[in-house]
């Protein structure tokens, strides 16, 4: 009787001890490099919803989507990134990138994104690391107010030079999420 007993609690450790390797296996690192664009810089993705990926990149590419947007400039430091960036640049950086025209009162898949400015003066950034970026953005992908895919990706020029070769990038990551859910 305990010989069963025994040979069934092996059996049952492989078993949990297998399928907690396989799941780890299987997620992405947040901090990951899945595409060659994402490793030029610091980039985060987090597929959050991935039974609801591929619904929302089809939203995507029907035109269905709505952006909602913002630039958070530095507050310690004198912002350098009002000189040179307005939203609606963004936002046209976005769509461009799209390459869909997006249907009017569309919302079916909301782009929910940031453009931040690194704030090199905030007393909270104490490490040269925290300084070497110039910002970054952070888009997230949202299908009934619930978060499905977000991406954060660093850009480097002051000026946001790079930031739409890191939107592009962005856009790339979240149509290719099908294939690494």
């Amino acid at each position: 009787m305990f010989k069963y007993f025994y040979g069934v609690l092996v059996v049952l450790f492989i078993y949990i001890a297998g399928s907690s390797i396989y799941d780890s296996m299987m997620k992405i690192d947040p901090k990951s490099s899945r595409l060659s664009c994402q490793k030029e810089v610091t980039t985060f993705e987090t597929i959050r919803k991935p039974e609801k990926i591929v619904e929302a990149i089809q939203i995507l590419k029907n035109g269905s989507y709505k952006l909602d947007s913002e630039i958070r400039f530095s507050k310690y430091m004198k912002s350098q990134l009002g000189k040179y960036l307005k939203i609606e640049d963004v936002d046209k950086m976005i769509k461009d990138t799209i390459g869909v025209d997006q249907k009017p009162n569309a919302n079916r898949l909301v782009i929910d994104y940031s453009v931040y400015e690194n704030d090199k003066q905030d007393p909270g950034k104490k490490t040269k690391k925290s300084k070497l970026y110039a910002g970054y953005i952070y888009l997230n992908f949202k299908m009934d107010k619930k978060s499905i895919y977000d991406i954060q990706m660093d850009y480097k020029d002051l000026r946001a030079k790079d930031l739409k070769k890191r939107i592009e990038c962005a856009i790339k990551s979240f149509l290719s999420a099908a294939q690494a859910k």
